[in-house]
């Protein structure tokens, strides 16, 4: 961290514990407008990683109630002892920031169970102000069943999230999330608010409106790292099917690259693919202009890991005004119960022809009502509509 300064006037802390460079950029950038906009008269402090401050710095054009804090932060993928290790040191700094700085508020843009732990030990004794930390996954663990955390009720999730001091509250980022929480464990969904995902920053304007492609090929893409929970295998084996079975006017596009744990199970489907999928994570720019390009964009969630997992690459979608292809779930069900059908629902025993025969089958105007029902949404997702959010319902 670099040397304390006083405080000058109110402030709002917002700290990052684990992320790095351009990861979650998105998301924290739009965290901090909306921080701008709900604390008017504050200076937001962000304490993160520094290469994390850098892209921060490039995504947001006006930082001047912004305070940057570089702080070192635990290995991105560290386990066990060396998380712990990280987020008690992290813990640490929290502490000497807050005591320094005394902001009246403080939210962490990411937490994990060591984190959550740390802080108790660390800092809740001497005092925290309200504070928000945000899940963006990792609630599996909260909601297991019993004798998985009985066994070490210290160290559990879901003991450090119900036992957690009252100043802290916890947000996900989609109401389905929550409620799948609450059907496992209301003690845990008790002290669970909701901060719908905001919408990126880069991706504030609104797009034209789109039209279903005209004569030409209809493009679907699976977004994003593409893994087996995301429907990677459905999307391949449906491209598969599509090119041996004569569908020449749908094209298959994977906007993003595989999760290393798929490379060599996926190489013999990627002659069926019109975009493949790229060894690196790919510039936003690049990744946006393909997104944009797309008619429909594949969520084919497998299992049961997107039920209480937000998905950046939505938003984009929602921002960008593609409509889905989506796997029925609560979460689309509740996002379509909201303004209106956002794009066509799959099941899981549908087959490739069904599902294929599906999209050849949609209209233009039908298109043109899933465009304008993910405007009606994009304006929810906006960080000044969210900031009402994040200061009258999760600080009230």
């Amino acid at each position: 961290m670099s040397g304390a300064s006083e405080s000058s006037g109110r402030s709002v802390l917002v700290a990052e514990p684990m992320r790095c460079g351009e990861e979650h950029q998105p998301f924290n950038a739009s965290l901090l407008l909306m921080c701008l906009a709900a604390f008017p008269g504050h200076t937001i402090l962000f304490a993160a990683e520094s290469a994390h401050l850098r892209a921060i710095r490039a995504a947001i054009t006006d930082t001047s109630r912004i305070r940057f804090l570089p702080v070192d932060v635990a290995e991105r993928r560290a386990t066990g002892a060396r998380r712990l290790a990280g987020d008690w040191g992290f813990a640490g700094t929290l502490r000497h920031i807050l005591r320094d700085e005394s902001p009246e508020r403080l939210i962490l843009s990411s937490v994990t169970r060591e984190l959550l732990w740390a802080l108790r030990a660390r800092v809740a004794r001497g005092g925290l102000p309200p504070t928000l930390a945000i899940f963006h996954a990792g609630l599996a663990d909260a909601v297991r069943q019993r004798k998985f955390y009985l066994s070490h009720p210290l160290l559990s999730l879901r003991s450090a999230i119900v036992g957690a001091p009252r100043d802290i509250r916890f947000a996900v980022l989609e109401e389905s999330i929550r409620a799948a929480v609450a059907l496992k464990d209301e003690a845990v969904a008790a002290r669970i608010g909701v901060l719908p995902h905001p919408l990126p920053p880069d991706l504030l304007d609104p797009p034209e409106p789109r039209k279903l492609r005209a004569g030409g090929r209809v493009r679907i893409g699976l977004l994003g790292l593409c893994s087996p929970q995301k429907g990677l295998f459905r999307f391949l084996e449906m491209a598969k099917y599509a090119r041996e079975s004569g569908y020449d006017d749908l094209r298959f596009e994977i906007v993003g690259r595989l999760h290393e744990d798929v490379v060599d199970a996926s190489r013999n489907y990627l002659a069926y693919l019109d975009r493949w999928p790229s060894c690196e994570r790919i510039p936003r720019g690049e990744y946006v202009d393909a997104v944009r390009n797309l008619d429909l964009a594949a969520f084919l969630f497998q299992g049961k890991y997107y039920e209480l997992t937000a998905s950046g690459v939505l938003l984009d979608c929602i921002a960008l005004g593609v409509p889905l292809l989506a796997m029925d779930s609560p979460l689309f069900r509740a996002l379509n119960s909201q303004v209106g059908r956002i794009g066509l629902m799959v099941d899981a025993g549908m087959s490739h022809e069904e599902v294929l025969n599906l999209v050849r089958s949609t209209s233009k105007d039908q298109y043109a009502v899933m465009n304008a029902n993910l405007s009606r949404l994009r304006e929810l997702r906006m960080p000044d509509y969210q900031s009402r959010v994040l200061s009258q319902n999760l600080f009230s």
